[in-house]
């Protein structure tokens, strides 16, 4: 189980351009830092290991989370920016979203869309390429979200690597600011199964047995389980969420692609669910403050994630 209490955005100067050095932390500040200290081979912690992301425009200046993305044509155009300060080579795969929904993008000068780019990072080394992502007149919010090793599955109970596995490097920006004239939409929300105050918030997570707080890190196919959206922020949030199967959106709560609930303070929302009917890659994620998305609110900024869990046959 992952808890967090801020994400915090920090400019580091590299070579070839400015990037974004992403660090989230513990709510309990009594763990160690997993984006900022990754693991080594062994999925060992060590000091000093960053990886950094940004986007910036076509012209080189930086998107900060939480501002409008300019359009030009109905099409976002940016430069996305990754440095992977870390000695060993690494797969990533990058995945975009409008209104928490998977979108089609372009990548440099290719003429076939993707919707899950997958690229290597060779050791301490830096990569940029252009996205052309085609916005829809009706969406709010695009989001950027990079998974670390996607093809990896873990197979045994290892909470430093299943904490490493399942943190994402995520961005969060608005899009259509002046066309879109209200900017609360009216959104219907998912009943949650249970809701409780038992002093156990963690932001997002996968259990196994609900009461005994057993956190899921494999499951069988078809396997019931149960998803907690908790929040001890200090006000009463409204999350969109989604479901990822293999890095593709699953209708797993609700017949939906996207659930959005509100979670009071220092209370969590329960949803009982069932897993895919195959072996499998799957994780949820949320999005806080759901269609409210600022410059002001750094909450809003980025996205909540379960450890990945690994689908295997019975």
């Amino acid at each position: 189980m992952k808890k967090r209490i801020m994400v915090f955005l920090i400019s580091i100067s590299l070579i070839g351009g400015v990037l974004f050095l992403l660090l989230p932390s513990n709510k309990n500040n009594d763990a160690i830092n997993t984006l900022d200290i990754e693991e080594s081979e062994q999925f060992l912690s060590e000091q000093g290991n960053t990886v950094a992301y940004g986007i910036k425009d076509t012209h080189g200046n930086i998107i900060d989370t939480g501002t409008e993305i300019p359009l030009e044509n109905n099409s976002a155009s940016i430069i996305f920016s990754l440095d992977h300060n870390i000695d060993e080579e690494r797969e990533y795969m990058l995945l975009v979203f409008q209104d928490y929904k998977l979108s089609d993008y372009f990548v440099e000068n290719s003429k076939e869309k993707t919707n899950n780019y997958k690229f290597n990072m060779n050791p301490n080394s830096t990569k940029e390429f252009n996205l052309s992502i085609d916005i829809d007149k009706s969406s709010q919010e695009l989001s950027l979200v990079v998974i670390r090793k996607p093809a990896y599955q873990l197979e045994e109970m290892d909470f430093n690597r299943a904490n490493i596995l399942g943190e994402t490097l995520s961005g969060r920006y608005t899009v259509n600011d002046k066309t879109n004239i209200s900017k609360h939409r009216e959104i219907i929300e998912t009943k949650p199964d249970l809701i409780l105050e038992d002093g156990t918030y963690d932001d997002l997570a996968i259990y196994n047995n609900i009461e005994r707080m057993k956190v899921a890190m494999t499951g069988t196919v078809g396997e019931e389980l149960s998803l907690s959206v908790g929040n001890s922020w200090g006000e009463d949030i409204t999350y969109a969420i989604i479901a990822l199967t293999d890095w593709k959106q699953d209708v797993i709560i609700g017949d939906k692609e996207v659930i959005f609930t509100t979670v009071k303070n220092e209370s969590r929302n329960v949803f009982n669910f069932q897993l895919p009917n195959k072996e499998a890659n799957f994780q949820f994620i949320s999005f806080p403050f759901a269609y409210q998305v600022s410059e002001n609110n750094y909450q809003s900024h980025y996205v909540f994630d379960t450890f990945r869990v690994l689908i295997q046959e019975d």
